[in-house]
């Protein structure tokens, strides 16, 4: 694919930042259909998801120029130290800034405080292991807990996976296996103290509640590598169609909550639905997804991510403003929380990550 066909990807990212920031600034509690569309805004993550498969499996499709030759340890090595890269220096970052902040106490349980080996399992990107750890510094560290455990197989299964057949077999059987695993999981849980931990890793944050969601990235990239929307007439009209009636079934599961809250099946189907939306994309690009606005919000989206869970927190504790009117009051929160956010993020990427990119890359730091 080429790179002007991906023009989409930080647009859609920054939708995706936009709910993430949404629900966990209390957009879930607004009324009406507000509080739904805020409700539904924690699915942003499965947007990241599948956009992050389908980038993951493009770069191991420009890295390694045959797949069954070239894909060896030493290869994958190198890869891996890219795609890590990327994220360690704003990792630890939130990391080290998070803990002296004090951390997410409702993660923590019965542990009460981060403790040595938490911190330890967050530098080691092995935290998505620890239910208790797995969102318990940040507080919203579990998507990256997943990615890296996702960026650690999916050299391999890039090896062996190598048809849209194969693919879709993969979505299918994941998705099966997944379901089953996590049923089961939840109805054996422990009724202790911290029984609500356990229930939220098992349904929600654990890598096999969203393994299938990152299978769907591997499958809509087979899709778009067939170009099949070359000869589809009328782009704009089919690329609409599929768009408005995604979007309308996604809408569709807004009065679903309990399902969609505990049910990974959900994550999933909504999953799907965010495919079917960035193949719209792929066909032509509607303005009102893809502009410079979300496009900005998407570039920085990672650091936002990272960060503005810190900034709510900073937010409630010292600047709460009280106008009388719930939507209002949210509405200043949010902005502030999310100018805050995009703010440091420009910050942080222009002088701390991009100087530790480079250093860590071995690459020489231009003084200019």
């Amino acid at each position: 694919m080429k790179k002007v066909e991906l023009s989409w990807v930080d647009s859609l990212k920054g939708i995706a930042i936009c709910g993430v920031v949404m629900i966990h600034s209390g957009g879930a509690h607004l009324p009406g259909i507000l509080g739904s569309i805020g409700f539904m805004g924690k699915n942003g993550v499965q947007l990241f998801f599948v956009i992050s498969a389908l980038l993951a499996y493009i770069s191991l499709d420009r890295f390694f120029y045959d797949r069954k030759s070239e894909v060896k340890m030493k290869t994958i090595a190198l890869w891996w130290k890219k795609k890590f890269v990327r994220l360690v220096p704003l990792w630890y970052l939130s990391i080290l800034v998070c803990t002296i902040y004090g951390g997410n106490h409702y993660w923590l349980g019965i542990e009460g405080h981060i403790t040595v080996n938490n911190i330890l399992s967050h530098v080691l990107f092995v935290h998505g292991f620890f239910p208790h750890y797995i969102n318990s510094i940040i507080g919203v560290e579990w998507y990256l807990g997943n990615l890296v455990i996702f960026f650690i197989f999916v050299p391999f299964i890039y090896k062996y996976v190598d048809s849209l057949k194969k693919s879709v077999a993969l979505f299918v059987g994941s998705t099966f296996f997944c379901n089953i695993l996590n049923y089961y999981a939840v109805s054996f849980l422990p009724q202790t103290e911290d029984a609500y931990i356990y229930e939220l890793y098992f349904s929600t944050t654990w890598i096999f509640a969203q393994l299938p969601v990152l299978m769907l990235g591997i499958v809509l990239y087979f899709i778009l590598k067939k170009d099949i929307w070359e000869n589809i007439k009328h782009k704009k009209i089919f690329s609409y169609a599929i768009l408005i009636s995604s979007t309308g079934m996604m809408g569709g599961v807004l009065y679903c909550k309990a399902l969609i809250e505990r049910n990974c099946l959900m994550h999933v189907i909504l999953g799907i639905w965010f495919a079917f939306i960035i193949f719209s994309q792929v066909i032509k690009e509607c303005s009102l997804l893809v502009n410079p606005l979300f496009s900005v919000l998407g570039k920085y989206s990672y650091p936002i991510y990272l960060f503005h869970y810190l900034f709510i927190g900073i937010y409630e504790k010292y600047m709460i403003f009280s106008t009388g009117n719930g939507v209002v009051d949210w509405g200043i929160k949010y902005i502030l929380v999310f100018a805050a956010s995009l703010f440091s993020g420009w910050l942080l990427t222009k002088y701390v990550d991009a100087p530790a990119k480079k250093w860590l890359s071995g690459e020489r730091i231009s003084r200019a």
